[in-house]
């Protein structure tokens, strides 16, 4: 069968248009032309309401056609999901403590795991049981992860698929999610349950647009089901994200929760030994937006530069800028022993470099999606500095100090650590378009830098110092 689509156009005066021909065809009695008359008022009122619902038709198509034209963030979200991409949640913080007891017991003593600790006044748990030897007045190196541990009960129905939903605002720790059922641990899955046979205890997570998380069980061919009335626990952390990070060390720590041994309720107290780090909030927008259509080509292999790339950038650890990703084959070309070896430069967002433990962790996460005979180099990011200084010439009437915050805050945006910021070009001609687009700026003269800036495939700006100049236009 084929349809035919209209041809009309869905702007205001083609719409007015069509109305006062309709209603001139339809009765000789029609006299009302004038603009003030009741009759082309009402016309008026038509036509503006026909154009905007069909803008909004239009918009609402373009929000879930793709992701070059969906503006709404649900939208971008909801469209990963159609791909099977789960938007990334917060990641916690973590440190390691020195916890000591007041004295001595004559057993070992062990605080389980998913104990409340205090640091500072932020919350933490440890991921693993600490035991504290017999004899012993504390344990040091223990690792502990921001977060307050949520606990949420439910029962099996004995429907497949059966689903529950917990959390909400993506605060919930993208790296730890727990569920068992009848306190035996299913396996967490992120893409889909296809994977796995009719007697595997798997779970489907996918966060939704809202940040709330849906848990999906099996359907007795891909996964199993609970039977009616199994107990089911889900336990997660909701974290504060990168709020947590601090470089300070010997920060205050206390067990906050109450854990009783034989030998009566402990007390436990210590400080951090290592700066709080690796806390990320969720993912943005725009990230996804760039991520979401490569995963789902990349079908959980690293082979092209976009794989790599879209998949490296779900490292959970640390929230990542930009990858940079080529062959070392294309740096020595004919040196046949290159071949099979994959660079990558790392970006955080916080600048700088990757830590060794984030570096192990990071090869650890990517192992799972390269080929077996593919061997990954890590290469340092390179920063370089860069100075803005500029006269600017802001027009009469406008507040100076105003202008001067948009100027630096247009400035600092433009080279803010972003996707595609590693081997970037910064023209002259988009520094003045950053500054000039500023209300209140008349003109600008850009004292330095002098020239393009052009950098290669491992370097990334840092904007390192600003000097604005405010002067009062003579032409306004």
């Amino acid at each position: 069968m084929t349809v035919q689509l209209s041809a009309d156009r869905p702007d205001y005066e083609d719409i007015l248009q069509q109305l006062s021909t309709n209603v001139q065809s339809r009765s000789d009695a029609w006299r009302d032309l004038l603009n003030s008359s009741t009759g082309t008022i009402l016309l008026d009122l038509l036509a503006g309401i026909g154009s905007f619902s069909q803008f909004n038709i239009e918009r609402a198509v373009q929000e879930v056609s793709g992701f070059d034209s969906a503006v709404l963030p649900t939208s971008v979200y909801t469209l990963a999901l159609m791909l099977g991409v789960s938007p990334k949640r917060r990641v916690s913080a973590r440190t390691r403590v020195t916890l000591s007891i007041e004295a001595p017991y004559p057993s070992s003593v062990t605080i389980p795991a998913y104990n409340q600790f205090d640091i500072d006044g932020v919350v933490f748990y440890n991921p693993e049981d600490i035991t504290i030897a017999a004899g012993a007045t504390g344990v040091s190196d223990v690792l502990l992860s921001q977060g307050q541990i949520i606990t949420r009960s439910s029962v099996g129905t004995g429907a497949t698929n059966q689903q529950i939903s917990v959390s909400s605002g993506f605060v919930a720790d993208e790296n730890f999610f727990r569920v068992t059922v009848d306190n035996s641990a299913y396996i967490r899955e992120r893409v889909s349950l296809a994977k796995y046979g009719s007697l595997d205890n798997a779970f489907l997570e996918r966060t939704q647009p809202d940040g709330t998380i849906k848990i999906i069980f099996g359907n007795g061919l891909f996964g199993t089901v609970p039977g009616p009335s199994q107990l089911i626990q889900i336990i997660y952390a909701d974290s504060i994200g990168k709020d947590a990070n601090t470089a300070q060390t010997n920060l205050p720590v206390k067990l906050s929760s109450v854990v009783n041994t034989v030998f009566g309720q402990l007390t436990v107290v210590g400080f951090n030994t290592d700066a709080i780090s690796g806390g990320a909030d969720q993912e943005s927008v725009d990230e996804l937006r760039f991520t979401a259509p490569r995963l789902f080509a990349s079908a959980e292999r690293c082979i092209t530069r976009q794989d790599w790339k879209a998949i490296s950038l779900q490292f959970p650890s640390v929230d990542i800028a930009d990858i940079n990703v080529w062959a070392e084959f294309e740096d020595f070309t004919g040196e046949n022993s290159r071949m099979n070896v994959v660079r990558l430069v790392i970006l955080p967002e916080s600048g700088g470099v990757f830590s060794s433990q984030n570096y192990s962790d990071f090869l650890t996460f990517i192992s799972t999606y390269k080929h077996v005979t593919t061997a990954i180099k890590i290469l340092d990011p390179i920063q370089v500095n860069v100075g803005i200084t500029a006269n600017i010439y802001y027009k009469l009437g406008y507040d100076p100090n105003g202008v001067q915050n948009a100027v630096q805050s247009a400035i600092s945006d433009l080279f803010s650590l972003k996707i595609g910021s590693l081997g970037r070009a910064y023209y002259l001609s988009e520094i003045y378009q950053a500054i000039q687009s500023v209300d209140g700026v008349d003109f600008v003269e850009l004292l330095g830098p002098t020239s393009d800036l052009i950098l290669d495939k491992r370097e990334y700006a840092n904007l390192n110092s600003t000097t604005i100049n405010m002067i009062t236009s003579t032409r306004s």
